[in-house]
């Protein structure tokens, strides 16, 4: 298997030298605004979300085999503000904060005047898209399922990898049973990834598939993740989802066990922070705690991950196969 020259260079700059991702997720936005704005107009609500992500950025860049920014608050103060440090990648949202349709039929909308031509032109190494998703409403999967297809068409015309955040959320009695939810995620999720992760995605940032403060073993937790590893043709990491840190230590670790290629870890490393309101306390607990957390993930992907080219059957050093004419060759959007 070859991979256009692109998306190599792309992949590569997010990954650790390994070729594991240890990619910090601080592009939330609907999530965080009831913390810091509270009573705030747009433009107090702008600058403290904007501060924030700043704080984190300026944290994780020196740490971080790559950043995760959204383009309304933490792209943009980043950037003007120098943050990200050399030999740190980046990727970019695409889509609008929160969910367009009713609670149990929830559709992605992406961002108005936004789009991949935008994030690529700025220099970005991916586009990520997250994606409300239920394989059991058929009807609007195939409508999700769409989405998908044209913005990884957009993606390989321009040759930048897209990252694919497929969320599953309850429906039915599940809204009122958290046991229920967990009972069927698994299903959900292995679902999920069999009808999404070939549809011309690069990355697959994935939910645990098991819930496992309702699970008595770890059992099912390798049984299910192997079987997401086994669905899932391309390389693949680990999200939080605001999970308990200690938790998704364990998540983490049974994820690389099981051919995860690593981790996006947003909320579960630094969302205590959001609970302090003095500013100095809050950029204390997170240089000393949130970056501390960030640094125990490390080690877990590095040691026990895949690296991503090995899940699409390459070897360091054979990576493409360039004629004598390749450069005439190339075209975005095609294999070399």
């Amino acid at each position: 298997m070859s991979i256009s020259a692109g998306k190599l260079l792309n992949l590569t700059a997010l990954a650790s030298p390994r070729g594991v991702f240890e990619i910090a997720a601080m592009d939330h936005r609907g999530s965080i605004k009831k913390h810091l704005c509270p009573k705030n107009t747009d433009e107090e609500c702008y600058r403290n979300l904007a501060d924030f992500k700043l704080s984190l950025c300026r944290a994780f860049s020196g740490q971080a085999s790559a950043i995760l920014l959204d383009p309304l608050y933490g792209l943009p103060e980043c950037l003007s503000q120098n943050a990200l440090l050399p030999g740190c990648g980046l990727l970019v949202s695409l889509e609008s904060s929160g969910y367009a349709g009713e609670a149990e039929y929830r559709t992605t909308e992406l961002l108005e005047n936004w789009g991949v031509t935008k994030i690529k032109l700025l220099g970005a190494n991916a586009v990520k898209l997250l994606l409300y998703y239920r394989p059991d409403l058929k009807d609007l999967a195939k409508k999700q399922q769409l989405l998908v297809s044209r913005v990884a068409d957009e993606c390989s015309k321009l040759d930048i990898p897209l990252v694919l955040e497929p969320v599953t959320y309850p429906i039915g009695q599940e809204l009122k049973n958290a046991e229920l939810f967990a009972k069927n995620k698994p299903d959900l999720v292995l679902s999920t990834v069999a009808d999404l992760a070939g549809l011309g995605i690069d990355i697959l940032k994935v939910e645990f598939p098991v819930d496992l403060r309702f699970s008595l073993t770890e059992d099912m937790a390798f049984q299910s993740t192997r079987k997401l590893d086994s669905l899932c043709p391309v390389p693949w990491a680990i999200l939080s989802a605001g999970a308990d840190f200690s938790l998704y230590v364990r998540e983490l670790e049974i994820a690389c066990q099981c051919g995860a290629s690593g981790f996006l870890a947003g909320r579960a490393v630094w969302q205590e922070a959001l609970e302090i309101t003095n500013p100095a306390n809050r950029q204390d607990f997170i240089n000393r705690i949130a970056v501390e957390r960030f640094k125990r993930l490390c080690p877990i992907a590095e040691n026990g991950g895949r690296p991503w080219y090995e899940k699409l059957g390459l070897k360091t050093g054979n990576f493409i196969n360039p004629s004598q004419h390749w450069y005439a060759e190339y075209r975005p959007g095609e294999d070399l």
